[in-house]
C-alpha cells in the first residue's frame, strides 16, 4: 500500500503577449553572473558563477535544493547572465536593423521620404491598430490624390485648421479608439505588414535633406557593412590615403548610436514601424538608454540548467549541447575582454594566459585583433539562435533547432497529443459483438481505471469492488481522498481491502472520496489507429470484457472507418477521465453517430463477405423455414431487446407451415424500429441486376398487372410497412453503399436503430451461414468445349498481330517484312522519343478488340455453371468479394499488363525482357498475356504480373509522405474555421469566410437525401416517419411561411419578366440616349475623375432626369431579389429553404401534384434539422476530406482522349499546385472553350493556326558536308543545305508557309546557330566575332546528347506526323517542358524575328492558288529580306548564304571556323536547336484539338493559356463559356470569384477521376478561405503569414521565423486559434467548447 499527493495547478489566460527583454530586465531575472565555462570541479560539484551553478535550480541527478528557493523537485528554475565585453546585434533583428538603416541617412539622421507621406504611413497604421482596417485602405488610395491636388502641405498635423478634411476626419476616429489590441485579424496583420515592408523600401541614392551620397547598408555574412567612398577615406584619414573605396563592417556600438540619433528625430514612427520598441516596462529614455537598445545586446540571459539537463552516458556526465553554445560564447567574450584590457592598459596588466590567447588572435594591430573577437563573439551569439550559422559549430544545440521540425518542442511537445489510461495491442475480428462494441481483453480492464466519486446510492457496489482488489475484476484500483492523496488497494491483503471498504462512506465530514475502479461492459473508450486520416479514425466503442483474451475484438462493420483489417493491425484504446468526456463518448464520438463519412455523407459502416453470400442466400427466393429454424434465426437476430418480439404470420399453411427467409428479415426489421413511429417503405435495386435472375423468359402475371419498368424480379427490392415483400437484400441493401436500407434507416429512425439493424443481420447471417454452408470450387471457374475452343482461336489470331500494330505506327501502308519492319521499328526508337507512346496506343487499340472477344466468349455464357448456382459468380455479383476482372483472369486471360499507364519498356538491348528477341513485335513481349490462372501462365507472364504488382506498392509508399503533408498544411490552415451561432462560419480570429456553410447552411451529414428523384420519393413514402406531428406543429409558423412564400413568389415573378440580357438601368438609359449627348472631345480622359468626357454628359444626363422616369427604368430593368436564405434566415423562419432545395420541391410538385404539400413541409422541417450545429469544425472535416482520399490517388498524369502530346497534370502533383502552391505557373495550363455551332470549318483553321511549330517539324533533311580551307587562314569549312518539307505534308496541322520559314532561317536561326557553336567550340571567349542580335539573353543550351548523323531531321514517309514530331519534350510535364515554352515566347515576342500572326477568322478560299497569293506578297518583304541576308552575310563566321527563291524550300549556307578552335559536332547541334527553334507560335500557346465534349459540344483545347488571344475570335468561339485550369489567368481577367469557382472545380476535377467524391461544402469552403482576401492564397507557409495567431504560425513551420516576426512586433496572441489553446493548455473553441456545458443536478 503507497501514497502519493495530487498537485494540480491551473491556469486560464486570456491572451499571450511577445515581447523582448532589456539588459536591465534580464539583470533584474537573473541570480547568478555567469563568469566561466566550467561547469564542474573535481569532485563533480557545480562550480559557482558556472553554468550549473546551483542558484539556477537543480540539474540532472543532482539532490542538492535550488539555492535560491530552497526547492528540490518543484523548483522551476532561474535566469543567469552573461556580461558581454561590448554589444553584440540581437540576431532576431539585425536584418530589420539592415532595412531601417536603408531609408536613412547617416549624415543627418533624417528620413527618405515626404514628410506627408510620413505622416500618411504613421496614420494607417495607427489606424490599423485601432481597428479603422477599410479607413487604412482608403488611405492608401488617397496619397495618389494629395500629389495630383498639389496639397502635401495640408496632410501633417501640425498645420492646425488647415488639414485636409479626410486626414482630419481619420484623426477624430482615433480620438474615440486608439489602441484596439483584440481587433487583430487577418486582414489587419496582412495590412500592417504590407504597409511596413513599403515603408522601408530602400529610396534615392542622395540624402533628400543634406544631398551627401546615401550610406546603403548591406547584410553580407551575418554582418552589417555600408560601401565606403575614396572621399570619405580622405575626410577621415587625411589626403595622403590612396586606397580606392571599400566595405566597412558597421560595429554595434557604432550601429546603436546611429539608431539613438534616428530615434531621437522619430521616436512615433519608429514605435509604430516597430511596436516591440514601446513594450518595455523599463523607462529606456533616460541617461544615454534608448529603446531602440532592444536591437542590441550587452548582457545575454542563460537558461535554467533544468531547461538544458545533463546527459547520462552509461556513469559518464554529458553536458547538454545548449551548454556547449554558452561554453563558447563565454570563451569569446573573455578573449574579447583581454583585447579591451590590453588597447587601455598595455600589455604588463595581462596575465600570461591572456596574453597568449591576445597574441592568436588574427590580426596585426589592436584594432584588427579587436574586430576579429567581436566578430568571435557576435557569431558565437548567432549560434545560440541556429547552430547553422556557424560551420565550426557542429556539437551544440541553437533555438532553432529546439523548437522546429517534427522532433522540435512545439510539435512534439507542446502540441503533443499524449493520454494517460491508454491501451494498445492487435485487433481480430469478431461477428458476434455489438457494431458499437469492442472486446477488451480483461487484463486491460484490470489496468485502466475510471475515478468514481462515492455517494449513497453506489457506495454498496464500489465496497464490492475495493473488496474484490485490483487482480479480480470487476474491482478497483486505488482509493483518493478529498487532499487529493492516493492509497494504493492490495492485492494480497483481504482485510486490508475490507477495512479500506468499510471505510468509503464513514464520515461525510471528511469528504468524498474518489474510487478508481475497473473497466465494467458498457463503459465507452475511445478506439483510434493510425493513421488518424479524418474524423471516423476516432470513435467510442462501449466495452466488452472478455476473459482469458489478448487482443481488441472488433466488428467488421468498422473496418472501413479505421482503414483496418486483420493481417497485424493493431489500434489504441483511452479510457475518458470525466463525465463530461465520457458524455460526448456516449452521444457525439460513438459509432452510431459516425455511420456517414464526412467527406461525402456516404455510409462507412457496413457487412462484407460472408455476410453478404448469406444475407442473399437467405432472402433468395424460394428458402423456407420451419417454426424452429425461423423461431431460432429470429432470436439470433433480435438477442439483444429487451421487449417482446412480433412475429409474422407463415407464408406457406399446407401442406407445411413455412416462413419465408425474406420473413425472418422482415421480422427483425419490424421489431427494431422504435415504437410510435412508422414503418419504413422502400423502393430500391439490389445490386446483382435483372438479367442475371432472368435466365429464362418470365411467364405473365396470374392476376393483375406489374407495375410499370417493373417486373418485381429478386433484383427490385420493395419493402412495405417494414415487409421485405420482392428482392434478395444484398450489399446494395446492407453494405457501406448510399441509399440502401441501413442508410435509410439512419435517416428516418437514427444511428442507434440503424446500428442496432446491422448487428442483427451480422448474428442471423453468421448462424444461418454455419447451417448453410459455402464454398467455392473448381466447378465454378470452368468454361464449356465449345467456349474453350472459340476462346483457343481468338488466342492465335491475337498473337499475330504485332506486325501490323509496328506497321500502323509506323504509318506504313503496305506491311514490310518482318526483318524490315524490326529494323524500322528499331530506327523509330531512336530517332523519335514520342514512337513508344504512339506504338502502345496501336498495340491496345487492336488487342481490346481480342480481350473483349475472350471475355464475351467465356463470361458468363461460356461457364458450365451458371448463376446462381455458381459460386464464384454470386461471389462477385452480389458484391461479397472480388470483381468480373478477378473472373476473367481467372477463366479467360490477364490481358495487357500496364507500368504507369504504359506497356513494359524495353531495356537498351531492346528487349522486355531477356527471354525475346530484341524489337520483338508479338503482343506476349509486350506485356500481353493471353494466359489464365486456371490453366497456367508462362514465367515471362508471371514476371510482368509482379511487376505491375510491385508498381503498386512502391507508388503507396512515395506518395504517403506527400499525401501527408499535403493533409498537414490544409488542417493547419483551416483549423479554426467553424460554424457560429448567426450560420456563418468565421475563422478563430472572427474574420467571416462564408455567410452561410457550404453556400446553404446544410451540414453534409444530414442532407444527403436533398438530392434526386429517389430520395424524393423514399421521403414522401415515409412522411408520416418524418412529419412527427408534434414537431410539425411546434415548427410551422403559418405567419413566417407567408413572408417566405410573398418573397419567393417576387422572384418568380422576376424570372418570368426578366430581359433577355440582364444590364442595369443606366446602361438602358444610356444606350436610348446617347445621341443626346454633346460634348467636345468626348473620348479625353478626365484626370480628376478617370471617366472620358462622353461618359461624364451621360452621368449629367442621368442626374437630371426625373424621378418618374429613373423609377420606370429601375422597374423595367430590375434586378434579381435576393435568394429567400438571404433575406430570411433558415433558422429563423420555417420555409425558407435554399434555391436547389426549391427547385427540388418545385420539381418533384410537378411530377406529382398531389405531394406539393407533403414534399414542402418534409423539406422545410429537414432544412431546419439539417442546419450545420454552431461549433462545427467545418475547416478541420474540409481538410480532413481532401487530406484523406489524396492517400488513394496514384496518377500523376493523364494523356489527353487520344493525344499522347496533351497531358493533363493528376493526383497529388495538382492538388499541390492548386492548394500549397497557389501555383501561377501551373505545368499544364489550357483552355476549353466551346465553338459555336456552324463555324466548325474556322475553328480547324483556327487550331491549325494556334499549334506551334518548330523548325524539326519542318525540315525533311539536313546534309552537312565539312571541309577545309587554308584562305584567308587554316579553318574549318561547313556547307549546310536545309531541306524544307513541301506545304502540302503540313498544312492540315500548322498555319505556316514556306516564305515564312525561309525568313526565320536568315533571321533568327542562323544567328543562334552561330551562337551554339561558338559556345561549344569555346571560340567566343577569345576571338571578336560580331553576331548583330537584339536580344540581350543568349540561349541555354543543354548537354548535346543526340546522335550524329549527316542527315539530321529526316522525315518519316508518311505526311501529317504531328503526334511524334512536336517539340523534343518528354511525355510528362516537366520542368523542361516550362523552360522550354519560355524560351519559344521570347523568339517569338521579337517582331524582327516572327511574322504577324495569321488571321485565323480569315475566309479566303483554302483552293486559291497559294503560290501566287505569295509571289504577290513578295514584293512587300522584299526589302525586309533582303536587308536581314545583307546582316547574315556581314558576320566574320558566314561566307555565302542562298536559298530558294522562287518556292522557298530550301537553303543553303557555308561558315568557317578557325582550326584553333574546337571542332563542334554540328549534327548535334542542328539537331538540338531545330527542335528548340520556334518558327510560328501564339504566344504562350503550344499547339490545339478539337474534342467532343460531354453534351455533344464540339470545344476547342488548348496547351497553354492567352485569353486576350481567344477574345479576337469571338465569332468562332463562344467565349462566355470559356474554361481554364490556371487560376490567377482567371482571377486577373474574371475577377477572384470566378477564380473561386475554378478552384472547387479543378479539385473536384481531380478526385473524379479516381471515382472520388468529395462534397462541394468543402471545396467551397476551401476556395473561400483561399480567397479571402481578394486574392489567390496559398495553403502554405506564405499563406500562414498572414495568420493573426504567432502561435499557430509557429506550429505549422519555420517556427524560429514567425517567432522573429511576433517578438519585432511585439504581436499579441488572443488564444483563439485551436493551436493556441492547445500550446497553453486550454480547451479549443470548437464543437463542444464553443459554449459552456451546465450539469443536470435532478
Amino acid at each position: 500500500m503507497g501514497s502519493k499527493r495530487a498537485m494540480d495547478v491551473h491556469m486560464f489566460p486570456s491572451d499571450l503577449e511577445f515581447a523582448v527583454f532589456t539588459d536591465q530586465e534580464i539583470r533584474k531575472l537573473s541570480v547568478v553572473k555567469v563568469i566561466t565555462g566550467i561547469t564542474f570541479d573535481a569532485l563533480g560539484h557545480a562550480i559557482p558563477g558556472g553554468l550549473y551553478d546551483i542558484r539556477m535550480g537543480s540539474y540532472g541527478r543532482c539532490m542538492d535544493p535550488c539555492g535560491t528557493c530552497l526547492k528540490l523537485q518543484d523548483c522551476p528554475g532561474h535566469m543567469g547572465h552573461i556580461e558581454l565585453g561590448t554589444p553584440v546585434y540581437n540576431p532576431f533583428f539585425i536584418k530589420f536593423v539592415q532595412r531601417l538603416l536603408c531609408i536613412f541617412c547617416l549624415h543627418c539622421y533624417k528620413l527618405q521620404m515626404k514628410d506627408h507621406e510620413c505622416e500618411i504611413i504613421m496614420l494607417q497604421l495607427r489606424l490599423i491598430d485601432a481597428g479603422y482596417i477599410i479607413e487604412a485602405q482608403e488611405l492608401e488610395l488617397f496619397k495618389s490624390e494629395i500629389v495630383c491636388q498639389n496639397t502635401e502641405n495640408l496632410v501633417a498635423i501640425k498645420n492646425g485648421d488647415m488639414v485636409h478634411p479626410h486626414i482630419a476626419a481619420m484623426y477624430k476616429l482615433l480620438e474615440k479608439n486608439e489602441k484596439n489590441s483584440s481587433n487583430s485579424t487577418k486582414t489587419s496583420c496582412s495590412l500592417r505588414t504590407a504597409i511596413t515592408h513599403s515603408a522601408l523600401q530602400r529610396l534615392g541614392k542622395k540624402c533628400r535633406h543634406c544631398n551627401k551620397s546615401m550610406r546603403f547598408v548591406r547584410y553580407m555574412h551575418r554582418r552589417l557593412v555600408f560601401y565606403v567612398t575614396l572621399a570619405d577615406i580622405k575626410e577621415r584619414v587625411g589626403t595622403g590615403a590612396e586606397t580606392g573605396g571599400q566595405n566597412k563592417v558597421i560595429f554595434a556600438d557604432e550601429c546603436r548610436r546611429y539608431l539613438r540619433q534616428i530615434y531621437a528625430n522619430y521616436p512615433e514612427l519608429l514605435k509604430l514601424l516597430v511596436p516591440v520598441l514601446g513594450l518595455s516596462n523599463t523607462d529606456l529614455t533616460q541617461g544615454d538608454r534608448s529603446p531602440v537598445d532592444l536591437f542590441f545586446m550587452d548582457t545575454l540571459p542563460v537558461t535554467p540548467p533544468r531547461a538544458r539537463p545533463l546527459n547520462m552516458v552509461g556513469d559518464m556526465l554529458k553536458g547538454n549541447p545548449q551548454t556547449d553554445i554558452y561554453i563558447n560564447i563565454i570563451e569569446n567574450n573573455h578573449v574579447l575582454n583581454v583585447v579591451l584590457k590590453y588597447m587601455k592598459g598595455g600589455q604588463e596588466k595581462l596575465t600570461e594566459e591572456a596574453k597568449a590567447a591576445y597574441q592568436t588572435l588574427k590580426g596585426e594591430t589592436a584594432h584588427e585583433k579587436l574586430y576579429t573577437a567581436w566578430l568571435a563573439l557576435q557569431m558565437s551569439v548567432d549560434v545560440l539562435l541556429d547552430v547553422n550559422m556557424s560551420r565550426e559549430m557542429k556539437s551544440g544545440e541553437g533555438l532553432k533547432q529546439i523548437i522546429e521540425k517534427k522532433s522540435g518542442l512545439i510539435r512534439s511537445h507542446m502540441m503533443g497529443k499524449r493520454v494517460n489510461y491508454a491501451a494498445r495491442t492487435v485487433i481480430t475480428p469478431d461477428p458476434n459483438i455489438n457494431v458499437d462494441e469492442i472486446g477488451i481483453p480483461d487484463i486491460f480492464a484490470k489496468k485502466l481505471s475510471y475515478p468514481v466519486p462515492v455517494t449513497e446510492w453506489n457506495v454498496t457496489e464500489l465496497r464490492k469492488m475495493v473488496m474484490n482488489g485490483p487482480d479480480v475484476h470487476p474491482g478497483a484500483n486505488y482509493i483518493q481522498d478529498k487532499n487529493g492523496f492516493t492509497t494504493y488497494i492490495p492485492a494480497d491483503n483481504a482485510s486490508k481491502r475490507e477495512s479500506l471498504a468499510k471505510l468509503l462512506l464513514s464520515n461525510p465530514k471528511d469528504g468524498i472520496k474518489i474510487v478508481h475502479r475497473h473497466v465494467l461492459n458498457g463503459d465507452v473508450l475511445l478506439l483510434n489507429r493510425q493513421p488518424s486520416l479524418h474524423k471516423p479514425s476516432i470513435m467510442g466503442h462501449k466495452a466488452r470484457i472478455l476473459h482469458g483474451e489478448k487482443t481488441f475484438r472488433l466488428h467488421y462493420s468498422n473496418c472501413k472507418a479505421y482503414n483496418a483489417d486483420f493481417d497485424g493491425d493493431e489500434m489504441n484504446a483511452h479510457y475518458p477521465q470525466s463525465e463530461v468526456a465520457r458524455a460526448e463518448a456516449y452521444n457525439l464520438v460513438n459509432v452510431a453517430s459516425n455511420y456517414l463519412v464526412p467527406k461525402d455523407g456516404t455510409p462507412l459502416g457496413g457487412l462484407i463477405q460472408d455476410h453478404v453470400i448469406s444475407g442473399v442466400k437467405l432472402s433468395i427466393r424460394g428458402r423456407f423455414f420451419n417454426r424452429e429454424d425461423y423461431q431460432q434465426l429470429v432470436f439470433q437476430g433480435l438477442s439483444q431487446l429487451k421487449k417482446d418480439i412480433k412475429l409474422l404470420p407463415p407464408t406457406i399453411l399446407k401442406p407445411a407451415v413455412l416462413w419465408s427467409g425474406k420473413q425472418i428479415l422482415s421480422t427483425i426489421i419490424i421489431n427494431i424500429i422504435p415504437e410510435g413511429y412508422e414503418r419504413i417503405n422502400l423502393d430500391s435495386f439490389a445490386k446483382i441486376a435483372g438479367k442475371n435472375w432472368n435466365v429464362s423468359r418470365p411467364r405473365p402475371p396470374i392476376c393483375g398487372t406489374n407495375p410499370e419498368g417493373n417486373d418485381l424480379s429478386e433484383s427490385q427490392v420493395q419493402i412495405r410497412n417494414g415487409e421485405l415483400l420482392v428482392g434478395v437484400l444484398d450489399k446494395q441493401q446492407y453494405g457501406a453503399t448510399t441509399y440502401g436500407l441501413i442508410h435509410c434507416m439512419y435517416e428516418l429512425y437514427g444511428g442507434d436503430v440503424s446500428t442496432l439493424l446491422l448487428t442483427a443481420f451480422t448474428k442471423v447471417f453468421t448462424f444461418f451461414l454455419q447451417l448453410e454452408g459455402f464454398t467455392l470450387g473448381v466447378k465454378d471457374i470452368l468454361v464449356t468445349d465449345v467456349a474453350d475452343r472459340k476462346r483457343r482461336k481468338i488466342i492465335r489470331e491475337c498473337r499475330n498481330v504485332g506486325n501490323s500494330a509496328v506497321a500502323a505506327a509506323l504509318e506504313l501502308e503496305d506491311e514490310p517484312p518482318h526483318d524490315e519492319l524490326v529494323e524500322k521499328m528499331e530506327a523509330a526508337y531512336v530517332k523519335d522519343s514520342k514512337f513508344r507512346v504512339l506504338l502502345d496506343r496501336k498495340y491496345k487499340s487492336l488487342l481490346d478488340g481480342y480481350t473483349n472477344d475472350i471475355n464475351s466468349t467465356c463470361l458468363p455464357r461460356g461457364l458450365i455453371t451458371k448463376f446462381p448456382s455458381n459460386n464464384l459468380q454470386l461471389m462477385v455479383l452480389s458484391g461479397a468479394k472480388g470483381s468480373m476482372v478477378n473472373t476473367m483472369q481467372i477463366s479467360c486471360l490477364l490481358g495487357q499488363i500496364e507500368l504507369e499507364g504504359k506497356r513494359p519498356p524495353l531495356m537498351i538491348s531492346g528487349k522486355s525482357l531477356p527471354s525475346f528477341t530484341s524489337f520483338e513485335t508479338s503482343p506476349k513481349s509486350g506485356g500481353f498475356i493471353d494466359g489464365r490462372f486456371m490453366t497456367g501462365i508462362q514465367p515471362q507472364d508471371f514476371f510482368f504480373h509482379c511487376m505491375a504488382g510491385r508498381e503498386g506498392l512502391i507508388d503507396t509508399a512515395v506518395k504517403t509522405s506527400r499525401s501527408g503533408y499535403l493533409q498537414r498544411c490544409l488542417i493547419k490552415h483551416l483549423e479554426g474555421l467553424s460554424v457560429h451561432y448567426d450560420l456563418t462560419v468565421r475563422d478563430s480570429d472572427n474574420s467571416v469566410v462564408q455567410f452561410l456553410y457550404g453556400e446553404d447552411g446544410l451540414d453534409i451529414l444530414k442532407s444527403k437525401f436533398f438530392n434526386d428523384k429517389f430520395c424524393a420519393d423514399f421521403l414522401t413514402q415515409n412522411a408520416t416517419a418524418i412529419l412527427r406531428p408534434a414537431q410539425l406543429q411546434l415548427m410551422k409558423d403559418e405567419e413566417q411561411l407567408a413572408k417566405v412564400q410573398r418573397h419567393e413568389k417576387h422572384i418568380r415573378s422576376w424570372e418570368k419578366k426578366k430581359p433577355a440580357k440582364l444590364r442595369a438601368a443606366f446602361t438602358h438609359f444610356s444606350e436610348e440616349l446617347r445621341e443626346e449627348v454633346e460634348v467636345k472631345r468626348p473620348n479625353e480622359i478626365n484626370s480628376k475623375t478617370g471617366r472620358r468626357r462622353f461618359d461624364e454628359g451621360l452621368l449629367k444626363l442621368w442626374k437630371k432626369a426625373d424621378a418618374e422616369d429613373k423609377a420606370l427604368y429601375r422597374k423595367k430593368y430590375a434586378r434579381c431579389p435576393d435568394p429567400t436564405v438571404a433575406v430570411y434566415k433558415q433558422d429563423l423562419y420555417y420555409g425558407s429553404v435554399s434555391e436547389r432545395t426549391r427547385k427540388l420541391i418545385t420539381d418533384y410538385a410537378k411530377r406529382k401534384p398531389a405531394l406539393k404539400e407533403t414534399i414542402a413541409d418534409i423539406m422545410r422541417v429537414k432544412t431546419i434539422k439539417s442546419l450545420a450545429a454552431p461549433g462545427e469544425p467545418v475547416g478541420l472535416i474540409a481538410a480532413q476530406s481532401i487530406g484523406e482520399p489524396s492517400t488513394q490517388m496514384t496518377l500523376n498524369t493523364f494523356h489527353f482522349a487520344g493525344r499522347g502530346e496533351m497531358n493533363v497534370t493528376l493526383g497529388i502533383p495538382r492538388l499541390r499546385e492548386i492548394l500549397m502552391l497557389a501555383s501561377s505557373n501551373i505545368k499544364t495550363p489550357s483552355m476549353d472553350i466551346p465553338i459555336k455551332p456552324g463555324q466548325q470549318h474556322q475553328a480547324e483553321k483556327l487550331r491549325i493556326n494556334l499549334n506551334s511549330v518548330t523548325l524539326a517539324n519542318l525540315l525533311e533533311y539536313v546534309h552537312v558536308s565539312t571541309g577545309l580551307t587554308l584562305d584567308p587562314e587554316r579553318s574549318y569549312e561547313y556547307d549546310m543545305r536545309f531541306q524544307f518539307l513541301p506545304r502540302e505534308v503540313y498544312k492540315e496541322d500548322y498555319g505556316v508557309r514556306p516564305k515564312h520559314i525561309i525568313k526565320y532561317m536568315h533571321q533568327t536561326f542562323f544567328k543562334q546557330l552561330i551562337r551554339a557553336i561558338l559556345k561549344v567550340s569555346n571560340a567566343s571567349r577569345t576571338t571578336k566575332i560580331v553576331v548583330i542580335d537584339d536580344k540581350k539573353d543568349a540561349d541555354k543550351d543543354d548537354d548535346n546528347d543526340l546522335d550524329n548523323g549527316d542527315e539530321v531531321g529526316r522525315s518519316k514517309a508518311k505526311a501529317n506526323d504531328d503526334d511524334s514530331s512536336d517539340d523534343n519534350d518528354d511525355d510528362d510535364a516537366t520542368g523542361v517542358k516550362l523552360k522550354q515554352r519560355k524560351t519559344d515566347e521570347k523568339d517569338y515576342d521579337d517582331p524582327d524575328d516572327v511574322e504577324e500572326l495569321h488571321d485565323a477568322n480569315d475566309d479566303d478560299d483554302e483552293a486559291e492558288d497559294e503560290d501566287d497569293e505569295e509571289k504577290g506578297q513578295d514584293g512587300n518583304d522584299n526589302d525586309g529580306d533582303d536587308k536581314a541576308v545583307e546582316r547574315l552575310l556581314s558576320n566574320d563566321m558566314v561566307k555565302a548564304y542562298t536559298y530558294d527563291k522562287e518556292n522557298h524550300l530550301w537553303c543553303q549556307v557555308k561558315l568557317n571556323l578557325s582550326v584553333r578552335y574546337q571542332k563542334p559536332d554540328l549534327t548535334s547541334i542542328i539537331r538540338e536547336l531545330a527542335g528548340k527553334s520556334v518558327v510560328h507560335q501564339v504566344q504562350h500557346i503550344k499547339r490545339a484539338i478539337i474534342y467532343k465534349g460531354n453534351d455533344d459540344d464540339q470545344l476547342l483545347k488548348t496547351d497553354g493559356i492567352n485569353i486576350g488571344e481567344m477574345f479576337q475570335h469571338n465569332k468562332i468561339l463562344d467565349l462566355n463559356r470559356l474554361y481554364s485550369n490556371d487560376i490567377h489567368a482567371i482571377a486577373r481577367t474574371y475577377g477572384i470569384e470566378a477564380a473561386s469557382q475554378v478552384i472547387v472545380k479543378e479539385v473536384s476535377n481531380v478526385f473524379k477521376v479516381y471515382g472520388i467524391t468529395v462534397d462541394r461544402r468543402h471545396l467551397s469552403l476551401i476556395a473561400d478561405y483561399m480567397t479571402f482576401d481578394g486574392t489567390f492564397q496559398p495553403l502554405s507557409r506564405k499563406g500562414m503569414e498572414h495568420s493573426s495567431s504567432p502561435l499557430q504560425q509557429m506550429s505549422f513551420e519555420s517556427s524560429l521565423q514567425f517567432l522573429k516576426s511576433a517578438a519585432g512586433f511585439g504581436r499579441a496572441d488572443e488564444l483563439s486559434s485551436p493551436s493556441s489553446r492547445l500550446m497553453v493548455g486550454l480547451p479549443v473553441r470548437n464543437g463542444t467548447g464553443a459554449f459552456e456545458l451546465l450539469t443536470k443536478i435532478c
